[in-house]
């Protein structure tokens, strides 16, 4: 789970402290909603290579609103990895 404030900052990160800023404004998971601040609905990514864990992820983000502004989104990530073996088991035949 992450927290990315209006200028796109990354402020929180439940994988390690956040020390230095990390500057995620690029991403389109950020841009979707600060583009669009009063549109509250949940954005699914495509397949990026995370920042701060260097792995490949799907990033499912909504928007933080504070007093009718946009304050930045809420991100929530899956390993590319593990969404495609969930795939792949909820897809399979099973054999008799």
């Amino acid at each position: 789970m992450a927290v990315i404030d209006a200028q796109g900052r990354l402020v929180f990160s439940n994988l390690a402290k956040v020390e230095a800023p990390v500057d995620l404004s690029d991403r389109e998971h950020f841009r979707v909603h600060r583009d669009h601040p009063q549109q509250d609905r949940l954005y699914i990514s495509k397949p990026v290579l995370g920042r701060v864990s260097k792995q490949w992820t799907i990033q499912f983000t909504r928007p933080i609103h504070k007093d009718g502004q946009f304050a930045g989104c809420w991100c929530s990530r899956c390993r590319r990895a593990s969404l495609a073996t969930t795939t792949s088991r909820s897809t399979s035949v099973p054999t008799a």
